[in-house]
């Protein structure tokens, strides 16, 4: 397989230049040509990312459509979200028919970008991009195993996997499972910093950051279920951030539905 190109951009990522077509595969996945490990992404994308060697790959005719000149990547004035688009209006439509709150400006204020069907989301630990979130909004895209969805994130960089909106209090918390839970939060519990997990469970980074970066004297737990919640008390969250727990029960909607739901109700405004 030819590459065009390596580059690392200013914001520190690696980034290879390639005919992403062309890349080998098992069992439909992409094997990285870097490192020659199978990696779990689809290769139907303008982009793909490696965790063994942390790369992110761009398709060749992609990265020209953006107006780059290979020749000239060997000294890229460029950061990595300069490599995704713009949000269309379609995004648009799609974000504010999730969250009714999220408009045009309040998305452009968090960052977000677009590719191929996914909305880009940066992850940010005090102010900095340490990973990006890869969001389908086509769930044909998603991950699946035996035909069920098990992901509908692609993880873009080996920083901490932790979405904090906003931090509103060091000491009054929410943990939520997605991006669009914890943002819903933000008008749901308006007190609480909400914190996605990206998942059900929290890792030890995870733990150490909450550790480190908060004080708790209360956390809401709010997951997709009431089982789930529950399910913090057997965790190792549970056992190393001390704090006041309180799990709140789902009616069957998680946060964002639940946020939606209010709305429609005119509950909420």
């Amino acid at each position: 397989m030819d590459i065009y190109s390596q580059f690392i951009t200013k914001d520190g990522w690696n980034i290879v230049i390639c005919d992403l077509g062309s890349l080998s595969t098992y069992r439909s996945k992409i094997i990285c040509p870097m490192c020659n490990r199978v990696r779990s992404l689809t290769n139907n994308m303008d982009f793909a990312y490696c965790s063994i060697c942390n790369k992110v790959f761009f398709d060749k005719d992609y990265f020209i459509n953006k107006s780059l000149k290979i020749s000239d990547s060997s000294k890229p004035n460029i950061y990595l979200s300069d490599l995704f688009d713009d949000l269309t209006s379609e995004d648009y439509s799609y974000l504010s028919k999730r969250n009714p709150f999220i408009t045009k400006e309040v998305a452009d204020s968090y960052g977000f970008r677009s590719m191929n069907n996914s909305i880009l989301i940066p992850v940010k630990v005090e102010g900095v991009i340490t990973n990006w979130l890869a969001r389908f909004t086509d769930l044909d895209r998603s991950i699946r195993i035996d035909g069920d969805i098990v992901n509908k994130y692609i993880t873009i960089g080996k920083g901490l996997n932790l979405y904090i909106p906003k931090v509103v209090s060091r000491t009054k918390l929410i943990i939520v499972e997605g991006v669009f839970d914890a943002i819903a939060c933000l008008k749901l519990y308006t007190d609480y910093t909400p914190i996605a997990l990206i998942g059900t469970h929290a890792s030890r980074p995870q733990i150490d950051y909450i550790n480190t970066h908060f004080q708790p004297s209360e956390i809401l737990v709010r997951l997709d279920s009431t089982k789930l919640s529950n399910m913090i008390f057997r965790s190792a969250l549970y056992r190393t951030v001390k704090s006041n727990y309180k799990v709140i029960e789902s009616d069957g909607t998680d946060p964002e539905e639940y946020l939606r739901h209010k709305y429609e109700m005119g509950d909420i405004h």
